[in-house]
């Protein structure tokens, strides 16, 4: 369960709303008149169709020859883009991650948004990399309005 605090000047009573998704190392920016959040979620949470693609079977089959973990575990994690819709969550966009990925960050200019997170995507694209087993590596995106 996530939670979604919203307050005014002086910041005394805050107004929490329950969320429909679970998002990790959050970042809230408004984007136009709306509010855009970046952060990680479980594959699971997120709308299929907004998923890369699993690593192929014998990528999977290799992996497990080097450590059985790699091979069964249910979940994966990714850095995706919400809008707050009222006291819900409307997925945007999945960015390209898996594994150990998290705490982006996000500039908005007039005509694009960039967001910076780190994933270790292009250095094992295996069911789960374990943190700190590989290397990550830090993204830019370009987010065009």
């Amino acid at each position: 369960m996530a939670l979604l605090g919203r307050n005014k000047p002086p910041y005394k009573e805050w107004k929490l709303e329950e969320l429909n998704y679970t998002v990790h190392s959050p970042v809230i920016r408004p984007v136009g008149d709306e509010l855009w959040v970046a952060g990680r979620a479980f594959s699971e949470q997120l709308p299929p169709s907004m998923l890369p693609p699993e690593p192929s079977p014998e990528k999977i089959a290799s992996l497990a020859r080097q450590d059985e973990r790699l091979a069964k575990s249910p979940q994966d994690w990714h850095t995706a883009i919400w809008r707050i819709v009222g006291d819900q969550l409307e997925p945007i966009l999945v960015l390209p991650s898996r594994g150990d990925n998290a705490y982006p960050g996000m500039v908005v200019e007039e005509d694009r948004l960039l967001i910076s997170y780190y994933s270790q995507h292009d250095v094992d694209n295996g069911p789960t990399p374990k943190p700190g087993e590989y290397a990550s590596e830090i993204y830019l995106a370009e987010i065009i309005k």
